[in-house]
């Protein structure tokens, strides 16, 4: 992003913050930043920042990024302290983002004190709000798994797996996501409602694959009215019954008789959705990673061993280390929980388009 030459306004004063460490480096986000006015962007009248943004006001600030067009340049302070997003660097008087798409984390600098909690916010979702391919959401998928490798019990059990930090964070990531994707096997071992509960935000979309059209219509994400539901069905099977609240989607088919993720996902991108963020369950996120569709895998370790169970993955058999997926990765601790964040977005793409 371009920003004014150093001399062009005075200094700043104050320390700059920049992805949670007081830095002003050459070239980094906290010198960009460095060259705005400490309290208000030129041509605007000062007014008192506040001494210190906590988590909810960052929050705030995050779901107003999600909610724009675009990706801004950062976020300014509003007239009533809150965070709002701003269109140029010199407006971004609060958090200037400066996006590097070939690293795992977005650089961010402020000059405002953030509490730890507040900073981790941004270190964790600012790659969720990317900026979305033309031609299909940006997607990121989320599992909670034991220490030895499984996502439920044979019967299916998988509530709750992992801890309470790992479920407002799934609730999060749903706030900031366009929808939510589930497969067919998680609607009836668990009938989710997949609506933001636990944290302030909007409900995303409920999207759910049905190939055959084998679920039925009495689970709460068809009839509770929270939000719209989309059914992915097969375009060789009857489309289940189309309400106010569910409107089926017809996807053809792959040779292998699996539905065609790219076109699932062109559908969605077609219906104005730029992000996704996909539950589960094990077979569904499998089948997409191998599809080359994610962009971001989150794997949630709990301290539990199931010693049996349904295995995390399933993908494609190999024969040495060297043909092993071996993404980019960021980690964050959520409580017990040690979040493994796989940044397949990050990998270069074999001729099929997929992570090697």
């Amino acid at each position: 992003m371009d920003m004014p030459p150093a001399d062009a306004v005075p200094a700043a004063r104050n320390p700059v913050t920049e992805n949670g460490t007081v830095t002003a480096g050459a070239g980094s986000a906290a010198a960009r930043l460095s060259a705005l006015r400490p309290h208000h962007p030129v041509g605007r009248p000062a007014r008192p920042h506040p001494v210190r943004l906590d988590a909810a006001a960052v929050w705030d600030g995050l779901l107003a990024l999600a909610a724009a067009p675009d990706l801004p340049a950062g976020l300014a302070l509003g007239p009533d302290g809150r965070l709002v997003p701003a269109a140029t660097p010199l407006a971004a008087d609060a958090v200037l983002l400066d996006d590097h798409a070939d690293e795992p984390a977005m650089r961010w600098a402020t000059r405002i004190e953030l509490d730890p909690a507040a900073a981790r916010l941004l270190d964790l979702y600012l790659p969720v709000l990317r900026p979305a391919p033309a031609d299909r959401p940006r997607v990121s998928a989320h599992l909670a798994q034991s220490l030895d490798g499984r996502i439920a019990t044979t019967s299916g059990c998988s509530q709750w797996l992992s801890g309470e930090e790992d479920l407002v964070h799934a609730h999060r990531m749903r706030a900031l996501s366009d929808a939510v994707l589930v497969g067919a096997g998680t609607v009836e071992a668990d009938d989710p409602r997949l609506t933001v509960r636990l944290v302030p935000g909007p409900n995303p979309v409920r999207v759910v694959i049905d190939a055959g059209g084998r679920l039925e219509a009495g689970h709460k994400l068809f009839g509770d009215g929270a939000a719209r539901t989309l059914v992915l069905h097969a375009a060789d099977v009857p489309p289940p019954p189309a309400t106010d609240q569910v409107e089926p989607v017809a996807v053809p088919r792959r040779p292998c008789g699996t539905l065609d993720p790219h076109q699932a996902l062109r559908q969605l991108r077609a219906r104005g959705i730029r992000r996704i963020f996909v539950e589960g369950g094990g077979v569904t996120v499998s089948k997409l990673i191998q599809a080359g569709a994610v962009d971001r895998l989150q794997m949630a370790i709990a301290p539990v061993l199931l010693g049996s169970g349904r295995p995390v993955l399933c993908l494609p058999e190999i024969d040495h280390l060297d043909q092993a997926i071996r993404p980019p990765v960021r980690h964050f601790i959520m409580g017990a929980d040690i979040l493994v964040e796989c940044c397949l977005d990050l990998l270069p793409r074999n001729a099929e388009g997929h992570p090697g």
